[in-house]
């Protein structure tokens, strides 16, 4: 089963996701107990919203599929252990857990900085993080001429919106392989509940039909031990007469 269940793929996942978060979470404390460049540690905050916001899709996912493997029945069908059951809602109620806790750290996201930085990322997710430079006045000119970090921003903002477009893809590829593993477990589990009243239905009748049989044995005992009892006692009569018969003759 292990080997064509989709939810191995997505914990992979979602263990990866949780180790990036676990170390960028890390590097956020360790900017917190320094003087931090502010633009670096905006740039670390905004890669945990976006870690974030490819984990909790996941993990919703995982929580409903073992849901639906919680339900009676519907393991032993598929052929999960009740124990491997049992360490699937304990790994998803671990991550998400994890989760929280590292939200709930987080500061509310600030504004973007200004209104072309908004139309050009009004496309994207506002938890995918802006691109990184270091603090350099010098390096910028004047407002007529190129600026090769707006290039660099904008080549980076591509590069970001490809990945969210894979994440997106693969997300859509698991919800539609567990999709379709609950309706197939959805129409097993109504099969069997026909089964089952058809079963009910045969042991009413065969019950009905012994019930009956009894009844017609009960009755051919009592009339064929009543026609015994007087053949006996005409017998006894017989006897009698001829035995009064040779003792007085």
């Amino acid at each position: 089963m292990a080997s064509d269940d989709p939810y191995f793929e997505v914990k992979g996942e979602v263990e990866a996701g949780l180790r990036s978060l676990s170390s960028l979470a890390a590097a956020l404390a360790r900017l917190d107990r320094s003087s931090p460049d502010p633009q670096q540690r905006d740039y670390t905050l905004a890669e945990i919203r976006a870690t974030l916001t490819t984990i909790e899709p996941d993990l919703d996912e995982l929580d409903a599929a073992v849901v639906s493997l919680e339900e009676p029945g519907v393991a032993r069908r598929l052929g999960v252990a009740d124990y491997e059951v049992r360490a699937r809602r304990d790994f998803v109620q671990r991550a998400k857990a994890e989760v929280a806790a590292i939200r709930r750290q987080l500061p509310a996201p600030d504004p973007l900085p200004s209104a072309s930085n908004r139309k050009r990322l009004s496309a994207s997710s506002s938890a995918y993080p802006p691109p990184y430079q270091p603090s350099d006045h010098s390096a910028q000119g004047d407002d007529g001429e190129d600026d090769p970090n707006t290039d660099f921003e904008m080549q980076h903002q591509t590069i970001l919106m490809e990945q969210q477009d894979r994440t997106l893809t693969d997300i859509s590829g698991t919800v539609g392989l567990l999709r379709e593993q609950a309706h197939l477990m959805g129409r097993e589990v109504f099969e069997q509940n026909q089964m089952i009243d058809e079963l009910d239905e045969h042991v009413d009748s065969t019950a009905g039909r012994l019930a009956k049989a009894q009844r017609k044995m009960d009755r051919f005992v009592r009339e064929h031990n009543s026609a015994s009892n007087w053949c006996i006692f005409i017998l006894m009569i017989v006897l009698s007469i001829l035995l009064s018969i040779i003792l007085f003759a």
